[in-house]
């Protein structure tokens, strides 16, 4: 038997009751039989990643270590759940890519509850959105030393790899914030032409974001000061 409402009086009583029965005393938790919370083994789904609108089976195994009979509630931040109780639910993404959260409760017979959550990435089809922030379209600069090359990318699911392009050919990647890359100009001149490529994280070479500007470089010649 478990007793679910304690009251001062009654812990009292167990103190007493066990200094009366036992020289070494006695635990209060194991004199009444206090209920453990449940255990939650794993939460899983068929698939971590989906397109919108796109549906996903999501389970959770659990034991109760006093085997009481276990009960299961769900709730997402987003999308649909096909129901919100039992041990397997049917999870549908929103039309938004992104990471959301899918929530479970588990709790016995006694009122004792834990909690789990299990992340689901929805892949948004869109190409990421990139913009060259400097050098800026139809800069004029002397082709002496270097300029920074800096770019902003975004993507609901994030950015894995900018690309950078001057002429066509490519100069450099980065794949963290601030997405930039130094470009040597020491000697050039004329018009060039760059281009970034900015990829999701889905690993996807498909429908990259992309930029470019037009930029003209100065023939110039340092001075010897000697």
């Amino acid at each position: 038997m478990k007793i679910k409402h304690i009251t001062p009086f009654l812990v009292l009583f167990v103190v007493w009751g066990c200094q009366l029965g036992s020289d070494s005393g006695c635990s209060v938790d194991e004199f009444i039989g206090l209920n453990e919370e449940p255990i939650i083994d794993s939460i899983f789904s068929t698939r971590d990643a989906i397109l919108p609108q796109d549906t996903t089976s999501i389970f959770v195994e659990a034991h109760d270590s006093e085997d009481e009979e276990l009960s299961y509630t769900w709730r997402s931040d987003d999308g649909t759940l096909s129901n919100s109780t039992g041990q397997q639910v049917l999870w549908r993404a929103p039309n938004a890519g992104g990471n959301y959260e899918v929530h479970v409760d588990v709790e016995d017979l006694s009122g004792a509850k834990t909690s789990g959550s299990i992340t689901i990435t929805v892949v948004a089809q869109e190409s990421p959105v990139v913009n060259i922030l400097s050098p800026r379209d139809g800069d004029v600069m002397p082709g002496l030393g270097s300029v920074d090359f800096k770019v902003d990318a975004s993507h609901p699911n994030g950015i894995r790899e900018v690309l950078f392009f001057v002429n066509d050919s490519l100069v450099g990647a980065d794949n963290s914030e601030p997405y930039s890359r130094t470009w040597n100009i020491e000697g050039k001149s004329g018009e060039h032409r760059l281009r970034v490529e900015a990829f999701r994280v889905d690993g996807s070479n498909n429908r990259p974001g992309r930029d470019e500007v037009i930029v003209n470089l100065e023939g110039a010649t340092r001075l010897d000061r000697n």
